[in-house]
């Protein structure tokens, strides 16, 4: 038998810490899950063992810190985090119970979430050598013209791969530039995208198309809308949509997220990235190029967040950023050479 199964038929003294716990969770048994239920009960049964097992009545808010304080020199803080939720739920219900006069966890503090993330943003590297790939690819055939106009030999021969590379270099480099989710890339239709670059004088071009929660304007640069002139002009599809897929021989069909993600992983790879990313990294990288380069107030509506908050999520500090700091601001001298140390101090 589980731990778990054989603590719900033991018998305990009425009052005690271990009763009150087997009550509290034969009363959640069938409403959560199972492994809802063990992760309840490994959570608070080791403290119900650190604490003998007394009555609970007679456990005050000082005990359950000290049981807590104990823990950081067992776990780290994002294991101590959901145990600590789990005491508060327990002694929410305690109460509530009138197993305890009081809220004896009310107090108790969860450690923070880590700010420094693991960077969830392509670098600029990973996506300079996916670009560099994509345009090697069509660099035979592709070139500029003698007025620096995006254009193609007219004998060449286009290949399925050749169209592939060409709508895949497009889709990166629109990604890039806007930061735009990969399914709103996927709604985003071919009236919207001619009607945005139509206008060549300007210094950017906007396209409105369907986001997240309303309408919304991705901006870009002409560097993206002569790929979409391109682009347009070599694909073989009736259809609306900006971008579509298509197997070999089978009709065009619209891309949908996933497919989006998976070309871009797969390219990048080929590309040699130190770290292959998907659709949603791209626009990691806009809000964190956009809060170094014009601030977070900018970056907030260049990626059409609702607030500044979620936009500071996206553009948190990296490891790599935060090493930068730690050795640039950290100590730079050799302490055991007594001139240097004599000359900082």
């Amino acid at each position: 038998m589980k731990k778990l199964d054989i603590f719900l038929v033991e018998e305990y003294s009425l009052g005690s810490f271990n009763f009150v716990l087997q009550k509290f969770l034969k009363k959640r048994s069938d409403r959560i899950a199972e492994a809802s239920l063990a992760h309840l009960f490994h959570s608070l049964f080791p403290m119900g063992e650190a604490m003998e097992n007394q009555e609970l009545r007679n456990i005050s808010r000082k005990d359950v810190k000290e049981y807590v304080d104990s823990l950081w020199f067992k776990y780290a803080a994002g294991t101590i985090r959901p145990v600590i939720g789990d005491i508060q739920q327990f002694a929410r219900w305690c109460k509530r119970k009138g197993y305890h006069k009081k809220n004896f966890a009310k107090r108790l503090k969860k450690p923070r979430v880590r700010s420094r993330q693991a960077n969830k943003a392509a670098s600029d590297n990973d996506a300079q050598l996916t670009f560099a790939f994509l345009r090697d690819k069509l660099s035979p055939f592709v070139y500029r013209d003698v007025f620096g106009g995006l254009t193609f030999d007219s004998n060449h021969r286009w290949l399925d791969a050749d169209i592939r590379y060409l709508r895949d270099l497009f889709i990166l480099s629109f990604l890039y530039e806007t930061g735009c989710r990969g399914r709103e890339l996927t709604q985003l239709s071919v009236r919207a995208m001619d009607q945005a670059t139509e206008a060549p004088s300007k210094i950017y071009l906007v396209v409105t198309g369907v986001g997240k929660t309303n309408d919304h304007d991705y901006y870009f640069t002409h560097a993206t809308a002569e790929l979409w002139h391109l682009w347009k002009q070599v694909r073989k599809d009736k259809l609306l949509y900006a971008i579509c897929g298509w197997r070999r021989g089978e009709k065009h069909r619209p891309m949908f997220t996933n497919g989006v993600s998976q070309m871009l992983y797969q390219r990048s790879l080929a590309a040699g990235a130190e770290s292959p990313f998907r659709a949603h990294s791209l626009r990691h990288a806009k809000v964190k190029r956009s809060r170094k380069k014009v601030g977070l107030d900018i970056a907030k509506v260049l990626v059409d967040h609702a607030d500044i908050e979620t936009t500071w999520g996206y553009a948190n500090i990296d490891q790599e950023e935060l090493e930068e700091a730690v050795l640039a601001t950290g100590i730079s001298f050799d302490i055991w050479e007594k001139s240097v140390v004599a000359n900082v101090f």
